[in-house]
C-alpha cells in the first residue's frame, strides 16, 4: 500500500487510533461519542484541503445538489446560489462564504479519488454504506443550528479548529425515516463539550443532539463520513 495514503492499511484504525479499535466497536459504536486528539496537526494531510475544495468549486460544474451552504443565523435557500439552469453560482457562494455561511460539498468522495477510497475501505469495517461530506466554515461561524444526524458520522478536522457541544438524545438510534424537526426536538442537557484541531477525529452516533462553531481566527474545514446503516427493509 503507499505511503501517499496510510489511512488505507486500517481506515478505521488511522481515523481513530488502531489501539481503540477493537474497544470502540464493542462499547461506543451506536452507543457513546468518542474524541480522539491526536495532537498531529498533518495526520491527514494529503486527505483534503481548503486549497483543493477551492480548486472543486471554482473549476468543477457543480450541479444543484453538488453543493450546498449553511448558516445558523440565517434561513438559506437554494435559489440563493444556483442559477436558472441548475448550476451553482460561484460568484454567489464566495459572497454568501464571506458573509459567514458554510460551503458543503455533499458526496465528495464522488468528486475525489482518495475520499472513494477511504469509504470503501470503511465499508469492509462496517458492513454499511459510506458517505462523506465536506465543510468549510468561515471563522467565526456556525452552519447549523443544534440537531441530530439520523446515520453515525465520524469527523476528520482537516484544517482549522471548530467547538463542538453534545446534548442529549430524543431519538434513540433514529433510521433514515426519523429525521431531525426543527421544533419538534430540543437540545436538552449539556452533556460534553470539546474542540477539534487539525489532525483530530470524533465519533457522533445518530440522534445525539449537537452543534458546531469555528474556533479561532481562521477557517475550519472538516470531513464528515456518514455511517448509513442497513435496515431490514433494505434486505427486504
Amino acid at each position: 500500500m503507499t505511503t501517499k495514503e496510510p489511512w488505507l492499511d486500517d481506515p478505521l484504525g488511522y481515523l481513530i487510533g488502531a489501539e481503540r479499535v477493537v474497544d470502540f466497536l464493542a462499547r461506543s459504536y451506536e452507543r457513546d461519542p468518542l474524541v480522539v486528539h491526536h495532537k498531529a496537526p498533518k495526520r491527514f494531510d494529503g486527505l483534503m484541503s481548503i486549497d483543493a475544495v477551492d480548486r472543486i468549486v471554482t473549476s468543477v460544474d457543480l450541479r444543484e445538489g453538488q453543493l450546498d451552504m449553511a448558516n445558523a443565523a440565517r434561513q438559506m435557500v437554494r435559489s440563493d446560489f444556483v442559477d436558472g439552469a441548475g448550476y451553482i453560482d460561484r460568484g454567489a457562494v464566495a459572497e454568501l462564504y464571506r458573509g459567514g455561511s458554510t460551503i458543503i460539498l455533499n458526496q465528495a468522495h464522488q468528486l475525489d479519488p482518495g475520499l472513494a477510497r477511504l469509504c470503501r475501505g470503511l465499508e469492509h469495517v462496517f458492513s454499511a454504506h459510506v458517505q462523506t461530506n465536506l465543510y468549510l466554515t468561515p471563522p467565526n461561524a456556525q452552519g447549523f443550528r443544534t440537531h441530530y444526524d439520523n446515520h453515525d458520522v465520524l469527523v476528520i478536522q482537516i484544517e482549522g479548529e471548530k467547538a463542538w457541544r453534545l446534548y442529549d438524545k430524543p431519538v434513540d438510534t433514529p433510521y433514515r425515516g426519523e429525521g431531525f424537526e426543527l421544533g419538534k426536538f430540543e437540545a436538552g442537557e449539556l452533556k460534553q463539550e470539546f474542540t477539534l484541531k487539525a489532525g483530530d477525529c470524533a465519533y457522533v452516533p445518530r440522534g445525539l443532539m449537537h452543534d458546531a462553531l469555528t474556533s479561532g481566527d481562521a477557517a475550519s474545514l472538516h470531513i464528515t463520513i456518514g455511517l448509513i446503516t442497513r435496515t431490514w427493509a433494505d434486505l427486504m
